[in-house]
């Protein structure tokens, strides 16, 4: 499990440098099909590069995402989310507040 965090934090950080975030989001949703994660960073990370591109809904799927793999947030998760609303012109209040 440790081996396979490690290869998807690896991925992530591959996929964000090469502007392929959503490759690695669906690479994220076919692993957490299969297995459960355990940690969080995989998630910020992405979450954080996401925000840049102010692609608040892939965002909240991986909020979802994270509450069906039992992992809370943590306080750079929703620093991410702030993030990206804050480079929103005009972000839905009614999706920032669901999430």
């Amino acid at each position: 499990r440790e081996l396979q965090e490690m290869t998807d934090k690896s991925f992530v950080n591959v996929s964000c440098f090469t502007n392929s975030e959503m490759v690695a989001v669906r690479n994220l949703q076919y692993q957490a099909s299969r297995q459960k994660y355990t940690s969080v960073e995989v998630f910020n990370k992405l979450i954080h590069a996401l925000a840049k591109k102010k692609n608040l809904q892939t965002i909240k799927s991986l909020f979802v995402m994270m509450k069906r793999q039992e992992l809370p947030p943590t306080l750079q998760t929703y620093a991410g989310c702030l993030e990206c609303i804050g480079r929103m012109t005009d972000p839905d209040i009614q999706t920032c507040k669901n999430i």
